[in-house]
C-alpha cells in the first residue's frame, strides 16, 4: 500500500512539473524559394511562438519540440520534425495599466521560441497543415473549465496548388507587428492594435474562434 502511494505520489509530481504554463502561442511561416537539395520542392522557414508563465522551468521549458506535418485535407501525418529551442526571455508589462503591480509588472510572460530554418515539401494540391500540441495551460482561466489539465493545440495551414489564389503556396504567412498579450484591467478602457503586415501584399480578414485543445 506504501509503495503504491509513493509511485502514485511520484507520478502526480512528475505530471505537475510539466503542467500548468501555458498562456498562448502562435505559427508562422515564410517561403524561402525552390528547395535547395530538390529544386521542385518548395522551400520554407517555420516558427513557433510560445507564450508561458514567467515562472516555467525545467521540464515546462522544452529543449526541442516536435512540428507535425499533416495532409492539408486528408489529415494524414507527412513527416515529423524535432525542432530546437531558438530563444527564449521575459516581457515586463511595467507601461500597463494600475492593475498590473507586484510580480506581474516585473514579468508578465516569458516568449519561447522554436525555429525550423527550412524545410523542403513537394509540391502538393492539398497544402499542409503544421502542428504543435502541448500540455497545459495556465489555471484559473475563466473562459475555459479545469484550464490547468487542458492542453493546447498551435496550427498554421499552408496553402496548396487547389487554392482558389493563384500561386498560394508560394506565399508567406502574415506578420503580426505586437509580439505581446493583452491585459485588460476590469472597468478600464483599452485599445489592442490588430493590424497585420503581409510580405506577399494580400488582404487580410479576421474572425474568432474556439481554441484547440490537445497535448
Amino acid at each position: 500500500m506504501k509503495k503504491t502511494f509513493l509511485i502514485t505520489c511520484l507520478l502526480i509530481c512528475t505530471l505537475c512539473s510539466f503542467c500548468r504554463h501555458i498562456k498562448g502561442g502562435f505559427f508562422n511561416y515564410k517561403y524561402l524559394g525552390p528547395g535547395i537539395s530538390n529544386p521542385s520542392y518548395l522551400n520554407y522557414k517555420v516558427t513557433l511562438t510560445v507564450y508561458m508563465d514567467c515562472n516555467a522551468n525545467g521540464n515546462q521549458i522544452d529543449p526541442s519540440v516536435n512540428f507535425t506535418f499533416f495532409d492539408g485535407t486528408s489529415s494524414s501525418v507527412i513527416i515529423n520534425m524535432t525542432v530546437q529551442q531558438t530563444s527564449s526571455y521575459l516581457l515586463q508589462k511595467l507601461y500597463d495599466d494600475p492593475c498590473i503591480s507586484g510580480d506581474q509588472a516585473i514579468c508578465y510572460y516569458r516568449i519561447v521560441t522554436y525555429e525550423l530554418a527550412n524545410i523542403e515539401l513537394p509540391v502538393s494540391a492539398n497544402g499542409y497543415t503544421i502542428s504543435y500540441q502541448r500540455c497545459c495551460r495556465i489555471e484559473n482561466m475563466d473562459n475555459i473549465a479545469n484550464s490547468g489539465t487542458t492542453g493546447n493545440t498551435y496550427t498554421i495551414k499552408i496553402p496548396g496548388t487547389a487554392s482558389t489564389v493563384p500561386n498560394a503556396n508560394k506565399n508567406s504567412s502574415p506578420e503580426f507587428p505586437v509580439n505581446d498579450t493583452v491585459v485588460i484591467c476590469e472597468n478600464n478602457f483599452f485599445r489592442y492594435p490588430f493590424s497585420a503586415t503581409d510580405p506577399d501584399k494580400d488582404s487580410l480578414s479576421y474572425s474568432f474562434c474556439n481554441s484547440f485543445s490537445g497535448g
